[in-house]
């Protein structure tokens, strides 16, 4: 079913707020198998949509790099 706006930010808001790199993961495979998520809203829906979705995703690099530092310094 697809989701109304306010349900569409609200999902992509939570993932962007979150500190959990697998909560954030979880929410891009969602996406990604949706090839129509930032369909049927309008254009400055989607817009808004896709900035918050670039969040997640760049929040999610962050993390992963964050980890990986922190074990490259456990190990050294």
């Amino acid at each position: 079913m697809k989701r109304t706006f306010e349900q569409a930010r609200s999902f992509l808001i939570q993932a962007a707020l979150s500190e959990s790199l697998e909560e954030r993961e979880a929410v891009i495979a969602e996406v990604r198998r949706d090839p129509g998520f930032f369909e049927g809203y309008f254009p400055d829906q989607v817009r808004l949509l896709q900035g918050i979705w670039s969040d997640v995703v760049n929040g999610a690099r962050e993390i992963a790099l964050a980890r990986r530092a922190t074990k490259r310094r456990v190990v050294l």
